[in-house]
């Protein structure tokens, strides 16, 4: 200590009272202010787009869960997903009932809005969307479609979706089925027996719709002859490849430990149906 007294301005700290330190201080402020702001970039998404008449589902929490399940094992799948429905630019509809029914007013009221998010060069706009089995459907599409189509409640929040759930849904089904009493399908037993319930529901439904339009890209292949998870996967070609490929993305360790030659299966048939994006007439 010198026993110099200083006097110090009211209200400021004596720690400040000493010229150098506030230029040192100064400099520091000025170079940071000097410095360049780092350019935020939002993150890609990792499905472009989506139309849909329920708040709870859009394109931004669609693409929350997929970045949910791409933090999991199910990466390389979500990635190659993400991938071919870049390729043949497959969109996303997602529809309350009303909405679906081919002659209901609520159908008519969004025609307009539908049409212009898909833009088709051919078919009556209704028809992309509606049908006449509306209140039987979860969701459908067509070899002349480029985008599916999910029938979503009003309540539906893609936020309540548990990822580490929709993954069990793989092994899950593989129990029933080695129990003899196979359920009826992917989207069923999640709904039936998953917490979310329909929230997840409308995920399975739309990896399920998605598994069709890759059947279609992929040039319709036959079904292998291997028995399926679940009954409805039983049924056909059409909806073997379906409920495999919603099984796939969601848990494809799950789906090789009930059967590798599946699993190696659509490892193949998706890298086939993304190529295919590249000679689109």
């Amino acid at each position: 200590m010198t026993g110099e007294v200083h006097k110090v301005p009211k209200g400021i700290d004596p720690g400040f009272d000493y010229t150098p330190q506030r230029e040192v201080n100064l400099a520091k402020v000025q170079q940071l202010a000097k410095q360049k702001a780092v350019v935020y970039h939002a993150p890609e998404r990792l499905v472009p787009s989506a139309f849909s008449t329920v708040n709870g589902v859009n394109v931004d929490s669609l693409n929350q869960v997929l970045t949910a399940m791409a933090d999991t094992k199910s990466a390389p799948q979500v990635a190659k997903l993400a991938e071919f429905i870049k390729a043949h630019d497959i969109k996303s509809v997602f529809v309350k009932q009303a909405g679906m029914g081919l002659y209901n007013k609520g159908a008519k009221a969004i025609k307009q809005a539908v049409k212009g998010y898909l833009k088709p060069s051919h078919y009556h706009a209704r028809y992309l969307y509606a049908l006449r089995g509306y209140k039987t459907t979860r969701g459908f599409t067509s070899k002349g479609f480029d985008h599916v189509v999910v029938k979503v409640g009003a309540t539906i929040k893609l936020a309540k979706v548990d990822i580490n759930e929709l993954r069990q849904l793989v092994p899950l089904a593989h129990e029933f089925q080695k129990r003899g009493k196979s359920e009826f399908s992917m989207s069923h037993i999640v709904r039936t027996y998953g917490e979310a319930k329909d929230h997840g529901g409308t995920i399975v439904t739309w990896l399920h719709e998605l598994g069709h339009q890759l059947h279609y890209k992929a040039g319709g292949p036959n079904a292998p002859d291997i028995a399926g998870l679940t009954r409805y996967g039983g049924s056909n070609a059409a909806e073997w490849h379906a409920e495999h490929f919603a099984a796939w993305v969601l848990n494809r360790d799950a789906l090789a430990a009930y059967n590798t030659d599946i699993a190696d299966y659509f490892d193949n048939l998706v890298a086939q149906a993304i190529a295919n994006g590249g000679h689109r007439e």
